[in-house]
């Protein structure tokens, strides 16, 4: 078993939390906007090509 020792000084900063809680919410804002783009192209693509559509339309 290791015994516990004290942390090195960089980590005892006080700037170590706000780092951390920084870099979790641009994490979290990079994915609702990533999410929310796919989801727009994917709703406005749909509009234009019909490959989710059942109906097939023959193009002359």
């Amino acid at each position: 078993m290791h015994q516990s020792t004290i942390l090195v000084p960089a980590l005892q900063s006080q700037w170590l939390m706000m780092h951390v809680s920084m870099m979790l919410l641009s994490y979290a804002t990079l994915l609702c906007g990533s999410l929310l783009s796919a989801a727009i192209l994917i709703i406005r693509f749909r509009n234009n090509f019909h490959f989710f559509s059942k109906k097939k339309k023959c193009f002359k």
